[in-house]
């Protein structure tokens, strides 16, 4: 499973680096968002094959109240080139036997701005999405799923030319089946920034909300994960 991500990765930098010639100085900008997302989970899952292998978030684990994952958004702009990446690592505790859900996700993507005007940004994405998920109750592991996905998506950006705002939303998707693992990703979220300093747009605070969909099987061994996090995000943005 490392290899395949790090092919996606490889991929995706050949692509921007092939584009890199047709890039103007002018329209070239990183941006760089750290934040932390308030997600509550909510699902169901099996650590095998029967009905004694099943658990369900909110009434097992009693693992159904927000926590904090903390995590960074980014995104490289070379001419109608982007990359398009991202990263988050939490845990959330539930109240009942010394249960949890770990949750790491990581993404990159590859996009080309179809629409490229002064106010309206649209981008299609190309890449992979990954996941690490592991799932504890009474202190042992219920379900332990580890899977990159190549994944699809687009992204719309409006940037108002005289407030010192920006509004982005961004949405992708993935589906696999390999090695006996069937699994679907969706990532969507929608953010506006706010610029300190409105005429520079070098530093800003951001707040949105995200949405992120995980189902996940085994067929060999029976482990299952099926994970809804959803909640309400807030970080800083640095733009250069």
């Amino acid at each position: 499973m490392r290899r395949g991500w790090m092919i996606s990765g490889a991929l995706v930098t050949l692509i921007l680096l092939s584009g890199l010639a047709s890039a103007r100085a002018d329209e070239a900008h990183l941006y760089f968002a750290p934040q932390a997302w308030f997600a509550v989970p909510n699902g169901n899952g099996a650590s095998g094959p029967g009905a004694a292998g099943r658990f369900d978030v909110a009434d097992d684990l009693k693992a159904d109240n927000a926590d904090v994952y903390t995590g960074f958004d980014f995104l490289a702009r070379l001419g109608r080139h982007r990359i398009v990446g991202g990263f988050s690592d939490g845990k959330v505790d539930g109240d009942r036997l010394n249960s949890s859900i770990d949750l790491r996700r990581q993404r990159l993507f590859y996009g080309f701005s179809f629409v490229s005007a002064g106010l309206l940004d649209v981008t299609g994405l190309v890449g992979g999405d990954g996941y690490k998920v592991r799932t504890k109750f009474a202190g042992q592991t219920k379900a332990d799923l580890d899977s990159p996905a190549p994944a699809v998506g687009i992204s719309v950006g409006v940037r108002p030319p005289v407030l010192p705002v920006r509004f982005y939303a961004e949405a992708v998707h993935s589906s696999l089946k390999v090695s006996g693992v069937d699994t679907t990703l969706t990532d969507a979220y929608v953010s506006i920034d706010w610029y300190f300093i409105p005429i520079v747009k070098l530093l800003g605070f951001q707040a949105g909300y995200r949405y992120y969909d995980l189902h996940s099987q085994d067929k060999s061994s029976g482990e299952r994960s099926d994970y809804k996090y959803r909640g309400p995000f807030a970080g800083l943005v640095f733009r250069f």
